[in-house]
């Protein structure tokens, strides 16, 4: 009898930890899956923000894709788009929305270097549509107003060139919110005031801005000398020309040189 209880209590116990082990089991399976769930998590998360790192390095590097060959611009757009669409797939969260954005600002230069104005200015504004807490970069907004102007400039429509001048107006003005040394944003405002919209008060006033916050801004020097000759004072103009031809290349003084020896013998 004792034998059978004895018998009856081990095997008791043996099933008991026959349970506990699978509990233990259970329990270590549970974590492991959790530890390669989190793990996995933590992959994507690091794809995405590494490819959102490679994305804004893209975008804030605007000469660099501006100085591309054709044939590497082409095939720049290409993967830039495909790499868009790839983004666009899982942009709920705000690093694919800020991948899917700055990739979006690369291929914009990529298509104001080609001349596809009118993609660019798409490009950036859907764009700035999708970012979030990256908009401080003044080179955004100033290559979105080289688009909108330049396609302005296309456009034979007046309707269309007017509405398109003032969103130039406004990302440059923008550029300048975030920036305000951005010297090529006053000099593409006074270009705009200026030569387009025949103001050359205010073109002339962008131009000294654009000379102020950098003193080799010599296209604004160029365009200062122009409206000085036009209001008659030459020797205002004659000294822009004098700071081009001395710290400008032989290339772009030449025309400085020129330009004095003219309103000289004008005397």
């Amino acid at each position: 009898m004792w034998l059978t209880e004895i018998w009856f209590y081990s095997m008791k116990n043996f099933i008991r930890g026959g349970d506990y082990m699978e509990k233990k089991t259970e329990k270590v399976s549970k974590k492991s899956f959790l530890l390669i769930i989190l793990m996995a998590a933590i992959a994507v998360v690091s794809a995405c923000r590494s490819e959102e790192n490679k994305a804004l390095e893209a975008a804030l590097n605007p000469y660099r894709i501006l100085s591309l060959s054709d044939e590497k611009r082409s095939a720049f757009l290409t993967e830039t788009e495909g790499k868009i669409a790839a983004a666009a797939e899982t942009s709920a969260e705000s690093a694919e929305a800020n991948t899917e954005a700055l990739w979006r600002i690369a291929a914009g230069y990529g298509y104001v270097a080609a001349g596809e104005f009118e993609t660019a200015l798409k490009s950036f504004e859907s764009a700035f549509d999708k970012l979030h807490g990256l908009t401080s970069y003044p080179q955004f907004y100033y290559y979105a107003g080289v688009a909108a102007a330049s396609q302005a400039k296309q456009s034979p429509i007046e309707s269309q060139k007017a509405l398109l001048f003032e969103k130039a107006i406004y990302y440059y003005n923008r550029a300048l919110e975030l920036s305000s040394t951005y010297t090529n944003a006053y000099y593409g405002l006074g270009v705009i005031y200026y030569f387009e919209l025949g103001d050359a008060d205010t073109g002339l006033e962008y131009a000294l801005k654009a000379i102020g916050a950098d003193p080799d801004q010599f296209g604004a020097r160029y365009m200062a000398a122009r409206i000085y000759v036009e209001k008659g004072d030459n020797a205002k103009a004659i000294e822009q020309y004098n700071y081009i031809i001395r710290h400008a290349d032989k290339e772009t003084a030449a025309s400085a040189v020129r330009n004095k020896e003219i309103l000289e013998s004008d005397g």
